[in-house]
């Protein structure tokens, strides 16, 4: 690493705590819901695939204060792990953080309510919506698990020491276990009614949603937010994802001035502040 580049470094992560995340809305949100703590510094990354390589280098550069942010989609959250030592990134316990602005109680009481909805019509406006999404959250779900199964186990990169010729090269890739099992995986996929069945499942998944009060947290958050966003916040000539932004903060407003902070969030904040001291330690 030249001098350059390690002082760029260095000043990049020259915060207490550093957190990557995957957009503008993500920082905005996070900043104003957490009223600009001076401790934070906010890195965008740019996609959720990025923040792991990144947070992961940092670590392996000493920077043991820097964290990732990512939204779970279609994974797993690790929420029951964040105040363990050495967690790297934070995966959300709802599809994306958009899902964490969807209380119909802080949009309709939000200052960017220009359209002066009440909280029963925009909860209508949002059920309404996620009711129809049904299939499409089924089949997004379902092209998750098969990109999962076909390449989450994906052959991994050999040691130089491994391959000194073009038959070693093939010879680590067809012993792979990837390699001698992706006939199976592919066959399965192909018999017939199995992918219908995947997104019958899934599909009967989102409608116990529906018919529960989980909802709100496990339907695309993006979508449904965006879907109210131009209904309740009706003025400005701002574009889309300044909308997003000045929406998002306006709601993280509410929260705090009424004391309703995602709990997830609140925790959030607490563990990376906290397991940032215990790095610098």
């Amino acid at each position: 690493m030249t001098n350059g580049l390690a002082d760029s470094i260095s000043m990049l992560y020259s915060a207490p705590v550093v957190l990557w995340v995957e957009d503008e809305l993500s920082r905005d949100y996070l900043s104003q819901l957490w009223q600009d703590d001076p401790l934070v510094k906010f890195c965008i990354s740019g996609g959720a695939e990025n923040i792991r390589g990144v947070v992961h280098d940092a670590r392996l550069n000493n920077y043991r204060h820097v964290f990732g942010m990512i939204d779970r989609d279609f994974g797993k959250s690790n929420r029951s792990r964040w105040f363990d030592e050495g967690i790297e990134v934070f995966i959300l316990d709802v599809h994306e953080i958009e899902n964490y602005l969807l209380v119909p109680e802080a949009l309709a009481g939000c200052s960017l309510n220009t359209g002066k909805r009440s909280s029963a019509e925009i909860q209508g406006r949002l059920y309404e919506r996620s009711n129809k999404l049904c299939a499409w959250m089924a089949c997004r779900k379902t092209i998750s698990e098969i990109r999962g199964r076909l390449f989450g186990d994906f052959i991994t990169h050999p040691p130089c020491e491994a391959v000194s010729c073009l038959k070693d090269a093939e010879q680590y890739i067809r012993e792979s276990d990837w390699f001698s099992s992706i006939g199976v995986r592919t066959g399965d996929l192909q018999k017939s009614g199995n992918i219908y069945a995947s997104l019958n499942q899934a599909d009967e998944e989102y409608k116990r949603h529906l018919h529960g009060d989980t909802w709100a947290g496990e339907f695309s958050g993006k979508e449904l937010f965006r879907h109210v966003r131009d209904w309740v916040y009706t003025t400005s000539n701002r574009m889309g994802p300044q909308r997003d932004s000045d929406l998002a903060k306006s709601v993280a407003g509410w929260q705090v001035e009424n004391e309703s902070i995602p709990s997830a969030m609140g925790d959030l904040l607490k563990a990376i502040k906290r397991t940032g001291d215990m790095s610098a330690s």
